[in-house]
């Protein structure tokens, strides 16, 4: 009995040893570092990626985006005909003065011995500088008026307006005027001028 539990308490014995030199030598042995992966190379650019456009640098944090420019409104544009037909028909004579009554008279009335002289005289009163020599086409009188046919254009509007203030100063203060045919589309406008013989020729007062 006594063998047998000395036989016991070496075996228990043994364990102990043997378990404390497993713990012993398990202390010892450092744990292997783990080897950092090793990095790829970078790839070569091509030619390609090398001639290709900058990347646009992204705006710094906080900045206000830049706005694009607006594109300028577009013009309108108005055809030149169309703004010379406006100006035009602005500046075209109008009828004035007794236009009925004194083509009444030079239709009616039969021509006179001083009617010629006349015609020179108004003639002779429209050669002025201002006025285009083209502008009055025709003149012819008769016992109690007499006719200017007159060729009005929009470069002949000043010379048309001193020809009428002429003929009001130096033949007679009754003057009429007719714009006749028809005035759209035409460059030139025909215009009859009446003017009266029957009230004397103005006369410009004397300065004294």
């Amino acid at each position: 009995m006594k063998k047998h539990a000395i036989a016991i308490s070496v075996g228990i014995g043994a364990l102990l040893l043997i378990w404390g030199v497993v713990l012993l030598s398990g202390s010892d042995e450092q744990p292997t570092p783990a080897q950092a992966p090793i990095d790829a190379p970078a790839p070569i650019p091509t030619p390609e990626e090398t001639t290709a456009a900058p990347r646009a640098e992204p705006e710094p944090p906080g900045a206000e985006p830049t706005p694009a420019p607006e594109a300028p409104p577009a013009r309108q544009r108005i055809p030149g005909d169309q703004a010379a037909a406006a100006a035009d028909a602005q500046a075209r004579p109008e009828t004035i003065g007794p236009v009925e009554e004194l083509k009444t008279a030079y239709q009616s009335d039969p021509r006179d011995p001083e009617a010629g002289a006349m015609e020179e005289r108004i003639r002779g009163h429209l050669k002025q500088v201002e006025i285009p020599e083209g502008l009055v086409r025709r003149v012819s009188c008769v016992k109690s008026a007499c006719k200017l046919e007159v060729n009005w254009t929009s470069d002949h509007r000043h010379g048309y307006m001193i020809a009428m203030m002429s003929l009001i100063s130096h033949v007679s203060q009754q003057v009429a005027a007719e714009p006749v045919g028809d005035d759209d589309g035409q460059a030139v406008h025909p215009v009859d001028v009446y003017v009266s013989r029957v009230v004397p020729p103005y006369t410009p007062p004397v300065a004294n």
